[in-house]
């Protein structure tokens, strides 16, 4: 096994040069790394707000007359606006709770301070919209705006898209299978007055026929479609399926937006700015400048004063850095300035050991004991 240990060290530093120099594929994701069109698939060194810039905002829950912010409430807040942020295609917001009733976003890299306010300021309307026959063209992603009127009491009678309830009727929701097609699934209930209020549009849209009217029934949030089933039997009992080709993070989005389509509370702006990079960037110039002085001393004392010791320990200096960048850049670990200090700390202390092991080796040579037991 010893014999082998060399070769594992030459193998763990290449593939840690590979991942801390080459444009490399992230494992695990369906993103695309293809530079310069699209890096968000690649493995990279992840920058904190304060590094990269970005915006930074505050808000507060508001209670009601009746409700009190509640922990779960909290929660429940800072699950969809991260959710709503994933989906407008950021990377690494830090969305986190504070204190009793306040919620923090930073987003780095982000310049639309508008565009962000309005997605994470909106309370967030889930509706649930008969589609009537004849209407083309309606899928996921639709935009049927949040203006909607209510569906009339005949629903044989529609004609545009209506709201026949709310995201307030829907009981529960969650991820299954289909166990005649095998596949991925979402499984809802409703409750009393949604669920009868579904299985009445059904029963108009199926008409009492034993097949399919190709009727939908659109499942709407902020006034976008995010899916759009087919009406597929007369009754459901106030228990649903969405179906479709659904991969693993399709299923698990959609499921978020169903329990956590609204807000359970209203939010209220505390504050919100954009955050420049610049000054994080000169304290990040100074704090690698500095590094590498107090390191390029550290190794100019370990060479003068243990010299071929000191050569080795100085290798494996390097090599500790090489992999720890490498470990930082795979999982990938968000560095922020304080980051970067305590890394390049690190790296300052990895050298600690190697002082004392050759101190006491010292030692022993002094006691007159050979090279090999003094070791």
């Amino acid at each position: 096994m010893r014999r082998f240990l060399p070769l594992l060290v030459v193998v763990v530093a290449v593939a840690a040069l590979a991942i801390d120099f080459l444009t490399i594929q992230r494992p695990f994701t369906d993103d695309i790394c293809s530079p310069p069109t699209s890096t968000s698939g690649c493995i990279d060194t992840r920058l904190g707000l304060d590094l990269q810039g970005g915006l930074r905002g505050e808000y507060r829950a508001i209670p009601t007359s009746d409700h009190a912010v509640t922990p779960e409430d909290l929660a429940n807040i800072r699950t969809i606006i991260e959710n709503r942020i994933n989906q407008f295609g950021v990377s690494e917001p830090i969305v986190q709770t504070q204190g009793t009733d306040r919620v923090t976003v930073e987003i780095p890299g982000v310049t639309d301070v508008e565009a962000v306010r309005g997605l994470i300021g909106s309370t967030g309307l889930l509706q649930f919209v008969p589609i009537p026959a004849g209407a083309q063209g309606i899928g996921q992603g639709t935009q049927l705006g949040t203006q909607l009127p209510p569906c009339p009491e005949s629903l044989a009678t529609i004609t545009t898209p209506c709201v026949l309830f709310n995201g307030d009727q829907l009981n529960s929701a969650n991820a299954g299978v289909n166990g005649t097609t095998g596949q991925r699934v979402v499984q809802f209930t409703l409750k009393g007055n949604g669920a009868t209020l579904f299985d009445k549009y059904a029963a108009v849209a199926f008409k009492g026929q034993d097949s399919p009217s190709n009727l939908q029934f659109a499942i709407v949030l902020d006034g976008n479609v995010i899916s759009a089933p087919s009406v597929n039997a007369a009754r459901f009992n106030g228990q649903g399926e969405i179906g479709g080709t659904f991969t693993t993070a399709d299923v698990s989005s959609l499921v978020t937006v169903l329990k956590y389509g609204s807000l359970p509370l209203s939010i209220e702006e505390v504050s919100f700015s954009q955050i420049s990079a610049t000054l994080g960037l000169n304290f990040l110039q100074q704090s690698i400048l500095a590094a590498a002085i107090g390191i390029g001393m550290v190794f100019i004392f370990m060479l003068a004063h243990y010299r071929l010791p000191g050569a080795i320990a100085c290798v494996a200096l390097l090599f500790y850095t090489v992999v720890s960048l490498a470990i930082f850049r795979f999982i990938p670990v968000t560095l922020t300035l304080a980051g970067v200090a305590a890394f390049v700390l690190s790296v300052g202390m990895a050298v600690d050991a190697n002082i004392l092991i050759f101190e006491r080796t010292k030692e022993e040579l002094r006691s007159g004991k050979t090279l090999v037991s003094a070791v």
